[in-house]
């Protein structure tokens, strides 16, 4: 099983939506829901990447105030994550065509943690690390895996 199939078996009562295309670009989204504040927590989202071969790089705080600035140009609410990476809320970057690929449902106070998958994104001929970032709400109810790769 690969490294990303594998997420599915994290908490999977609790999986809400997925998307895994195909195409020259590979992509994986998977959403989590709880009932319950807390049910997901930063440390078990590491040690579980951990067994995946998903190497934690570091980790950044979102307020519901920048993630409202991640849309499409339609203003459907997605996570920033393209052929170019974490894009973040950088206006340069507009890539509703792979965007549509990673919907977002959280709206909440959050944290982003970025992993190294030991995958590449290739984008004009350059290689550089294909990282996967999970979002986490603060209250623990909401959790999403996001990644890009190939070329």
């Amino acid at each position: 099983m690969d490294s990303l199939k594998g997420w599915l078996a994290f908490e999977p009562k609790s999986i809400s939506a997925q998307t895994a295309p195909g195409g020259p670009w590979g992509f994986r989204y998977i959403e989590w829901t709880a009932n319950e504040d807390g049910h997901f927590s930063a440390e078990s989202i590491k040690r579980f990447a951990a067994g995946q071969h998903f190497d934690y790089v570091s980790e950044f705080e979102v307020s519901p105030e920048k993630m409202g600035g991640w849309k499409t140009l339609k203003g459907e609410t997605i996570f920033p994550l393209s052929q170019y990476g974490y894009t973040g809320d950088d206006p340069k970057f507009i890539a509703d065509d792979l965007w549509q690929y990673f919907p977002r449902t959280n709206t909440a106070a959050s944290v982003v943690l970025k992993f190294d998958t030991h995958w590449l994104l290739v984008n004009g001929g350059v290689e550089k690390p294909a990282y996967a970032y999970a979002l986490l709400s603060k209250d623990g109810r909401k959790l999403a895996l996001y990644h890009c790769w190939g070329e």
